[in-house]
């Protein structure tokens, strides 16, 4: 069992002092590999991660390089503007 797959974070501390050095440099490197989570629930590489298509109609880049959902950006705004009228 991985340390991971434990529910309890006390198990997994227990479970890492039981390795030898070897060991857990091994699973400190096999973790380090890993990506820190995994994508949201209902995103693919070919979606944000409410889920939108990434088309190039749809997808923004920033100066920086990053991207952005054109339509999450507008839900975001409808919201902005929604809250913005109620005050």
């Amino acid at each position: 069992m991985k340390p991971w797959e434990i529910p309890d974070p006390e198990s997994v501390v227990a479970y890492l002092k039981m390795l030898s050095s070897e060991e857990l440099t091994e699973w400190c490197l096999e973790r380090l590999e890993r990506p820190p989570y995994g994508p949201p629930a209902g995103a693919t590489a070919g979606s944000c991660r409410r889920g939108h298509p990434r088309t190039p109609e749809n997808v923004y880049y920033r100066k920086d390089g990053s991207r952005s959902c054109q339509e999450c950006q507008r839900e975001a705004n409808r919201r902005y503007e929604a809250r913005r009228r109620r005050r």
